[in-house]
C-alpha cells in the first residue's frame, strides 16, 4: 500500500521526490497517509466512496466553507484540496479509489483523547468558533453528504428492521442491550419534537479532529470536513461530550472504565458556549446536555444495528466489536 500511496501522490505532482511515506492512525472510515518531501510534507487521503459515494460534493462543501471562512478572517488554519496536475480535485486510481491530497500543516499533532480541561475547554471553543464563524453562510448552499445522518426516527427505524432480519445467534448476544435501548426510545422521541434550526454543522468533533500547536492545549485548525454539510449544533456538541467526556475509548471493553467527567462537561460547555452562545436560540442552549444523552444513544443504536447487519459501515478488528462499542456508549449513557 505504501508503494500505491507514492504512485497515487505523482498523480498529483508527478515530478516531486519522495522522501518517505508514512501510514498515519486510521479512523473508522478513511485511510490516510503523510507524504515527505525535501519541500514540505503532504496528507494524502483515500476516500472511503461506500460511505461517501459523492466525492465532488465534499470537495464543493470544502471549497464553499474554504472560501467563506477566509473571506471572514477566520483565525485558524483553513483545509483545502490541491488538484491533481490534470486540474481535477481528485485522484481517481484504476481500481475506482478516489484520492484527494491536502497540504500537511507542520508543527502540530493530534490528540485521541483529552488529557485536561484546559484542553477541554479550547477544543470545545475551537469547534463553537468553527460553527460560528460557518453560521451566516446558508445551509442551502451546501450539499448534503450523508442524508439523515442524524435522523434518529430513521436510526430507530434502521434497528427496528435490523432486529428482523438479523439471526437468532446474533440478537441473543445483545439481548440486554436491545432491551435497553427499545426502553430508551421515548427519549429520542421527545427529542425529535424540538424545533431546531438547520446550520451549517461539522458532524464529526471528536478530539482528534483538531490539530493542535506543540503545547498540547491550543487548537490550530479544525480538520475532517468530510459530514460538513446542514445540520444542527446539538449533533455537533453532543458528540463532543460523548467523545470528550467519557474516561475510556469507545472501544474499551472493560465497562468499569468507562465513566462520564462531569468536570470534563462543564469545561466542554463553557468552551463550547464561550464562542458559540452568540449564535444559539434558547432552545439549543436550554437543551445542550440532552442533546449530548441523544447523540451517546443514537450512537449506541448505530453500533449495536451494524453489529446485527454483520459489520457492514463501521470498520472493526474483531468480530463482536461493534456489540463491545455499543456495550460501551449505553455505560456511558447510563453514566451521564
Amino acid at each position: 500500500m505504501h508503494k500505491n500511496a507514492a504512485k497515487v501522490f505523482s498523480a498529483f505532482f508527478p515530478n516531486r521526490k519522495i522522501a518517505a511515506v508514512e501510514p498515519l492512525s486510521s479512523g473508522l472510515i478513511n485511510t490516510t497517509y503523510r507524504i515527505d518531501c525535501p519541500d514540505g510534507s503532504y496528507l494524502l487521503q483515500r476516500l472511503n466512496t461506500k460511505i461517501f459515494p459523492r466525492p465532488a460534493h465534499i470537495t464543493e462543501n470544502v471549497e464553499k466553507a474554504a472560501a467563506h471562512l477566509q473571506k471572514k478572517n477566520y483565525p485558524k488554519q483553513i483545509l483545502r484540496f490541491l488538484p491533481t496536475a490534470a486540474g481535477l480535485p481528485f485522484h481517481t486510481d484504476k481500481k475506482g479509489e478516489v484520492w484527494r491530497l491536502s497540504v500537511y500543516f507542520a508543527n502540530t499533532l493530534t490528540l485521541d483523547k483529552p488529557e485536561n480541561t484546559e484542553q477541554v475547554f479550547n477544543a470545545a471553543a475551537a469547534y463553537g468558533e468553527f460553527l460560528r464563524y460557518l453560521s451566516d453562510l446558508s445551509p442551502s448552499k451546501m450539499h448534503v453528504i450523508i442524508p439523515d445522518f442524524h435522523n434518529a426516527d430513521l436510526r430507530m427505524q434502521q434497528f427496528v428492521n435490523a432486529l428482523k432480519n438479523a439471526d437468532a445467534e446474533k440478537k441473543n448476544a445483545v439481548q440486554e442491550e436491545i432491551r435497553e435501548i427499545q426502553n430508551a426510545l421515548p427519549f429520542l422521541q421527545k427529542m425529535n419534537t424540538l424545533r431546531l434550526p438547520l446550520r451549517i454543522t461539522h458532524n464529526d468533533t471528536k478530539i482528534s479532529n483538531l490539530l493542535f500547536a506543540a503545547d498540547r492545549t491550543t487548537p490550530v485548525a479544525v480538520i475532517d470536513w468530510d459530514t460538513l454539510m446542514p445540520g444542527t449544533v446539538l449533533s455537533d456538541f453532543g458528540d463532543i461530550v460523548r467523545t470528550f467526556c467519557s474516561t475510556a475509548s469507545e472501544n474499551e471493553k472493560n465497562l468499569k472504565e468507562v465513566i462520564f467527567r462531569e468536570d470534563y462537561y462543564r469545561a466542554a460547555a463553557e468552551g463550547f458556549l464561550s464562542e458559540a452562545k452568540t449564535m444559539l436560540n434558547e432552545t439549543e442552549k436550554a437543551n445542550l446536555r440532552n442533546g449530548a444523552k441523544r447523540v451517546i444513544l443514537v450512537q449506541a443504536m448505530r453500533f449495536l444495528t451494524d453489529f446485527l447487519n454483520g459489520n457492514i459501515y463501521y470498520a472493526t478488528t474483531y468480530a463482536e466489536q461493534n456489540a463491545d462499542r455499543t456495550k460501551n456508549q449505553l455505560q456511558l449513557f447510563r453514566s451521564l
